[in-house]
């Protein structure tokens, strides 16, 4: 006869334990003479006991003071049966029950495991990634600038740059010692760099793109886009390396649509009706980021003349 396998985790949340019982009985309860103890102060003394009779599993309810749940349904009496697989719920506290027999799920393959088996150069791969954030975002302000370049003050702005992504990634170490005990500091330190170095190259990019296109609007919404799916991938690696959430895309989707909705609603509001400046690209890119050949002076305002001429026809 197979024996039970009794899976006990908190309602909310992760933290499953399991404990496999060969007899034919299991009682179940906050009382020290049961087979299993619950911690859980919804509990009675004696709550509930589990039988295995031909094969069988039923169930008896011991205590009536708090519904005991049975597949999300209210349940109550003796020699009440159950199928592999069922879940008690009451409290705080979800029990699913089981035999020994009842298959698995294949193991899962961990996309972080070549980052586990670095050790201890995880901080060092980290703290160079930092490193060369703050180098290109040194770089990026450098090209940025039409005067003589203020070191100091392109110096400072790396520096802000990367006392924010340390406190980032700082804040969901600390959550990740509060709720799971793993700070993981160099790993968030690690995504929280390389997220914001992406992001730069991205929009230094897009720039290119626009310049050589001539089409500001389309590429500015693939910033947009981009952005928000960088932002995404940032916080779910977040979530996924600080809490025990079991949807962490979920969170992260909700919380960075929430921003995007919010920025990108904010920036609507403050734009005019009409602005009697053209949205076109004005920095001036490397002649090989030109895709098309642009028009000597003469032509390009006789060009002009003929669309002046056409809208005041029209």
């Amino acid at each position: 006869m197979d024996a039970l396998v009794l899976r006990v985790a908190p309602r909310h949340g992760r933290g499953a334990e399991f404990h496999r019982f060969a007899g034919e009985a299991v009682s179940v309860g906050r009382g020290f003479a049961n087979d299993l103890i619950v911690a859980d102060p919804w509990y009675g003394a004696s709550q509930f006991r589990l039988r295995r009779v031909e094969g069988r599993i039923l169930l008896d309810v011991l205590d009536a003071t708090n519904p005991l749940l049975l597949n999300g349904r209210r349940c109550g009496g003796t020699g009440i049966a159950l199928e592999p697989g069922a879940v008690l719920a009451l409290g705080q506290t979800v029990v699913q029950v089981m035999l020994e027999s009842t298959p698995v799920p294949p193991a899962r393959t961990d996309s972080w495991a070549w980052w586990a088996r670095l050790g201890r150069w995880r901080a060092v791969l980290a703290a160079l990634l930092l490193a060369l954030t703050a180098a290109a975002a040194l770089y990026l302000d450098y090209l940025d600038t039409f005067e003589a370049p203020d070191w100091g003050e392109l110096a400072s702005g790396s520096l802000l740059l990367v006392l924010v992504i340390t406190g980032w990634a700082g804040l969901w170490a600390v959550a990740g010692r509060v709720l799971r005990n793993q700070p993981q500091f160099s790993s968030q330190l690690f995504v929280s760099a390389l997220v914001t170095l992406l992001t730069m190259v991205l929009t230094l990019g897009a720039g290119y793109v626009a310049y050589a296109i001539g089409f500001d609007r389309a590429v500015h919404a693939l910033d947009w886009l981009l952005g928000a799916l960088l932002s995404f991938a940032l916080v779910y690696a977040n979530l996924r390396l600080a809490t025990s959430l079991r949807r962490p895309a979920l969170g992260a989707a909700s919380l960075v649509g929430l921003l995007v909705f919010l920025a990108y609603g904010f920036e609507w509001l403050g734009e005019e009706e009409f602005s009697p400046q053209p949205q076109t690209e004005t920095l001036l890119r490397p002649p090989f980021a030109k895709l098309r050949a642009g028009l000597p002076p003469d032509a390009y305002a006789e060009r002009l003349d003929e669309l002046v001429a056409a809208a005041r026809e029209g």
